[in-house]
């Protein structure tokens, strides 16, 4: 039957059409009730198509096979929604777009290996640029674009933040290199510096090693020096010039000589005429120069000193009570626990000792040197990498061993491979247990870096290994 036209003039409940020898059926006109099709339903032929709508109930609301676009369209607010209970829903309200999940968590993976997931958006340019991407190759999240915080804060969850360029501006966050370069100084009224079993009431000094000690200065020796004067270089210019020639001076006795023989020695008259001085007192205008002997006060009092300046100066009464350290308030040289803060102002401590251990004071130049070059195919860590770079550098395969019972929780090391050689990093024994993405524990290539943390100290200690590993 080719070309015949079937007119139903009355309202049936089914009609069956069959093709017979390959001929379709081609229809027209409006079917009022539901009409059911038992085999493949075809609009149109390869290459030219006809549009096909589905209205709903609200108007302007339909979704469309647009045969010129080659597309499925949904007007505004007609929305696609997929799962039993309308779970997920895709629609347009004319002035947005949105992606709904009504059930459960939303998901947006991308399971082809090593692709990536990639975020765009407007330019400013009239065209679309990257702005992140998780990067399925590099296992990372890549921001193309800066990343503006709203009054919230970024929690590290105790991770680094790596590859941090110089901060410049006072609100910017500074990296390791920058810290490294300051001088090590303590200054200002609020810095303190802790220390333990220091026998009390002694002042500190610096030992022969360089390291802080206590002096062996007592109480009552320190209680001498209150009221002793900065003032050095002007009291010494108010000195008197040393006479030219007087009673013993630079051992001239010629004015003495000059006294009569017989003559008592407390007669002022020939005494002053000699230019010396009366036993009971008197006035003495130059300066007195003593040899070895010294002076024997006998327990009488030298007055009218003036306020030493020099090292070996006499030192006045009012000198030894300005002194503001007391003696109870001093640290022994010997040791002693200090439970003050110490202010330096603007002074330094130095002459200090390499710190070794935990709790030590660092020397500047240790802050600088921040990396441990080893050649060998072999190397255990020691306490003294924490903080540093451990650079690998051999064309043979390392093994770089954990050991236990030598780092604290929150020491960092650094390890980076800098020869074409492979590193392994093992843990010293079952004791050491390295936490790592499928327990990689290689550093992937030359010029690769990985960080571990220690998480635990201890004989059983526990680490975190992250960085560009390998299995």
């Amino acid at each position: 039957m080719a070309n015949e036209t079937v007119t139903v003039t009355q309202t049936v409940n089914t009609i069956n059409v069959t093709s017979v020898d390959g001929h379709s059926l081609q229809a027209g006109g409006t079917i009022g009730g539901a009409l059911q099709l038992n085999s493949t339903l075809t609009a149109g032929v390869d290459d030219t198509g006809y549009d096909i709508k589905f209205f709903g109930d609200t108007a302007s609301r339909y979704i469309q096979w647009d045969a010129s676009e080659d597309s499925f369209e949904l007007t505004d607010n007609v929305k696609l929604k997929i799962g039993t209970g309308d779970d997920l829903q895709l629609y347009h309200n004319a002035s947005n777009s949105y992606i709904e999940a009504i059930t459960g968590d939303l998901y947006i993976g991308n399971n082809t290996d090593d692709g990536d997931i990639i975020f765009q958006s407007d330019n400013g340019s009239g065209g679309v640029a990257q702005y992140f991407r998780v990067d399925g190759g590099d296992t990372n999240i890549v921001f193309s674009k800066a990343l503006k915080l709203n009054s919230v804060n970024i929690d590290a969850n105790s991770n680094k933040v790596t590859n941090l360029a110089n901060g410049s501006a006072s609100g910017d966050a500074v990296n390791v290199s920058q810290l490294d370069t300051k001088q090590a100084t303590i200054t200002g009224a609020a810095t303190t510096i802790d220390t333990e079993d220091l026998t009390a009431s002694r002042a500190l000094t610096s030992n022969a090693s360089g390291k802080v000690e206590v002096s062996a200065v007592t109480s009552t020796e320190l209680g001498y020096l209150d009221g002793v004067t900065s003032a050095i270089q002007t009291q010494l210019d108010a000195k008197q010039a040393q006479p030219s020639e007087g009673a013993f001076a630079n051992g001239d006795k010629t004015k003495l000589d000059a006294i009569e023989a017989s003559a008592d020695v407390t007669d002022a008259t020939n005494v002053s005429a000699a230019g010396a001085l009366m036993k009971s007192g008197g006035t003495m205008t130059g300066t007195l120069t003593l040899g070895s002997g010294g002076i024997d006060a006998s327990y009488s009092t030298l007055s009218n000193v003036s306020d030493g300046s020099s090292t070996q100066d006499a030192v006045t009464k009012g000198q030894l009570d300005s002194v503001n350290t007391t003696a109870t308030a001093a640290l022994p040289k010997t040791g002693g626990t200090m439970s003050g803060a110490i202010a330096m102002g603007s002074s330094k401590i130095t002459g200090l000792a390499e710190g070794t251990a935990n709790g030590d004071a660092l020397r500047f130049e240790q802050l600088r040197t921040i990396k441990n070059d080893q050649t060998n195919t072999t190397y255990t860590l020691v306490v003294g990498d924490a903080t540093k770079t451990v650079r690998l550098n051999n064309a043979s395969t390392v093994t770089l061993t954990v050991p236990k019972s030598v780092f604290s929780a929150g020491d960092v090391i650094t390890l980076f491979r800098k020869g074409a050689g492979g590193v392994t990093i093992s843990p010293v024994d079952s004791d050491v247990t390295i936490n790592s993405v499928g327990t990689k524990r290689k550093l992937a290539s030359q010029y690769s870096a990985a960080t571990l943390i220690c998480v635990t100290g201890g004989a059983t200690p526990e680490f975190d290994l992250i960085g560009d590993l390998t299995a």
